[in-house]
């Protein structure tokens, strides 16, 4: 989701939550944040744009295995 600024590695979890939760509160927004929610929800996204297709949709999470898909999103396969 993001990417340092030093280089083409990932950020750490921590700091892509600490990003998440800034823009959050500077948002005015209130309550719980989650990179972790965050994700699900563009699993779903992903996969109701793509026809309700699992391999789409485990290609765009990076999946190695489809039962992991279908554990973020709550389906049967």
């Amino acid at each position: 989701m993001f990417r340092s600024r030093q280089g083409e590695s990932a950020i750490t979890r921590a700091q892509a939550h600490s990003i998440y939760k800034a823009a959050f509160e500077a948002a005015g927004l209130s309550g719980k944040v989650s990179t972790h929610s965050t994700r699900k929800t563009f699993a779903q996204k992903v996969y109701a744009a793509t026809g309700k297709d699992l391999r789409k949709t485990q290609l765009a999470l990076d999946h190695a295995s489809i039962n992991s898909t279908v554990q973020y999103l709550a389906v049967d396969a």
